[in-house]
């Protein structure tokens, strides 16, 4: 050990290196970060580095191989991520579509979801959904209108933007409305059991996708209550009867 270092900061710098490294895996499993981003890869890679500073002191060579090793997988997991991201791409639909549902999902995921899923130009007076049926699937509104009746009463319309099937894709339920297209619309769909399979895949997807068609919900439950009751008024919570004005969930 060189004599101009004081030893303590060798065992200093062990201790952060085992902050870092309890202090990722907590927040991994904690979903406050994503075990295939940078920051993951870099905090074991800033823990594995001080780690191994720690055993100039007092050399062991199976815990320096350790981390050693550490480091150089949390290196290619990082540069991994880095090619990756940079080879994908995004077209004009498929970034808006992110930024109004999915604004916070990491680019691998985003290319997963729009691979397993479909574009589709549809033309006017398409049943997208009816009432009653189970038809496993998600669909987003890129363009055009759709009008949305419940027992056959019109009880609202949705608008470009809208997610179609939020309520019932993830649990295999029946649609609560029949979706009818008032034009020619530019739809995205994919089917429940590919939506599966990527949450299987990928946790955190699952958990940014259950958080979108959470928020998307309330978003309606508050519409579909201010127009019921009026602005001012307090919202009717636990009314899922209620008309939508933008797009009752089918």
């Amino acid at each position: 050990m060189p004599e101009t270092i004081p030893s303590v900061l060798f065992e200093w710098a062990g201790y952060a290196g085992v902050a870092l490294c309890i202090g990722a895996y907590a927040a991994l499993q904690g979903g406050i970060i994503r075990g295939s981003g940078y920051l993951y890869a870099a905090l074991n890679l800033a823990a594995a580095s001080l780690l191994l500073v720690s055993l100039v002191e007092s050399f062991n060579l199976p815990a320096a191989l350790v981390q050693v090793c550490w480091i150089a997988i949390s290196t290619f997991g990082i540069l991994r991520v880095f090619l990756l991201s940079r080879a994908i791409r995004f077209n004009a639909e498929e970034r808006e579509l992110l930024q109004r549902k999915f604004p916070g999902l990491p680019r691998i995921a985003a290319r997963r979801l729009f691979d397993a899923g479909l574009w589709v130009d549809v033309p006017a007076d398409t049943c997208l959904m009816r009432e009653g049926e189970v038809h496993g699937v998600l669909i987003y509104l890129a363009a055009g209108t759709a009008k949305v009746y419940s027992q056959g009463v019109h009880v609202g319309t949705a608008i470009p933007g809208s997610l179609l099937g939020e309520m019932t894709v993830l649990a295999g339920e029946p649609a609560t409305a029949t979706v009818i297209l008032s034009e020619r619309a530019r739809i995205f769909r994919i089917e429940a059991a590919r939506l599966h399979r990527l949450g299987a895949r990928d946790p955190e997807f699952r958990l940014q996708l259950e958080s979108a068609l959470s928020s998307d919900i309330r978003i309606k439950l508050v519409a579909a209550n201010e127009k019921l009751y009026g602005h001012g008024s307090k919202p009717a919570l636990g009314r899922p009867d209620a008309p939508a004005p933008v797009s009752a969930e089918p």
